[in-house]
């Protein structure tokens, strides 16, 4: 005869429900899950500096790094 594994855990299932351990002979024997805490939430960039304070030269736009993000195009995905 042979009882492939989902039998197997089915019927360990169906015994837990109905109050049986053989569960806990598993080596596995799927203890509760504890929800995953968040981290705080950090800022990325935790030293800005105000728009006001920014030198002349990131104003006049010359350099690669000193355009705005939002002032750039990215690719987008068209369906």
């Amino acid at each position: 005869m042979q009882v492939s594994h989902e039998t197997i855990y089915q019927w360990i299932f169906t015994d837990a429900q109905q109050g049986g351990d053989f569960f806990l002979s598993l080596v596995r024997h799927h203890k509760k899950r504890r929800k995953q805490r968040r981290s705080s939430k950090k800022r990325l960039f935790e030293v800005r500096i105000s728009i006001t304070e920014q030198p002349k030269i990131v104003a006049d736009r010359v350099r690669f790094g000193d355009w705005e993000s939002d002032t750039m195009k990215s690719v987008a995905l068209v369906t």
